[in-house]
């Protein structure tokens, strides 16, 4: 309900613009100069704006909701962390969200038959490990294949489902240990 309460006073009270691809993505142009975007994800907004725009916002939504936490670059909203680069671009990754990752405990006697279906519980893990996963490939394509191949067996997963799972989140933080 927050949400949607956020999202009628953005688009009312401020000359903020609804995607049309996307209702969370919000935005404000003045003639052919974009001026702000806003992205909603719950009761967060990651704002990009002037700063006479960012100022008059942060007024207005405080007058409306109350204190608001203002951030500054480096920052992590969503799993992504947003870092200034030294040209001025934003640098996008989720290196500290696939570091949480955690992988799924399997009995070892388990392991060894890999056709076996997965337990109420190693499903519920299966799918929530491999739905995280699918957050890295806003960032991470070298993932997709692999994470998409995955996600295919999310009705019905067997243990060597699990062990390609645990298997790709462990080499792709491998991977970006090793590059660090």
């Amino acid at each position: 309900m927050f949400q949607l309460a956020l999202l009628e006073f953005l688009t009312t009270s401020l000359p903020l613009v609804r995607s049309l691809h996307d209702e969370n993505y919000l935005f404000y142009a003045d003639a052919w100069r974009l001026v702000a975007v806003f992205v909603i994800h719950v009761d967060d907004i990651l704002m990009c704006s002037l700063p006479h725009f960012m100022k008059t916002s942060r007024v207005a939504l405080e007058k409306r909701f109350g204190k608001v936490k203002h951030n500054m670059l480096p920052l992590v909203y969503t799993g992504i962390r947003h870092t200034r680069l030294p040209d001025g671009g934003i640098f996008l990754d989720q290196l500290l969200y696939l570091e949480k990752l955690k992988p799924m405990e399997i009995s070892k006697h388990r392991l060894k038959d890999t056709t076996s279906p997965l337990t109420k519980e190693e499903h519920f893990d299966f799918r929530s490990l491999v739905c995280s996963m699918l957050w890295l490939c806003l960032t991470r394509i070298d993932m997709i294949s692999e994470i998409i191949a995955l996600q295919s067996h999310l009705v019905s997963p067997a243990i060597s489902h699990a062990r390609e799972a645990n298997a790709v989140s462990y080499t792709h933080l491998r991977a970006h240990e090793t590059k660090a």
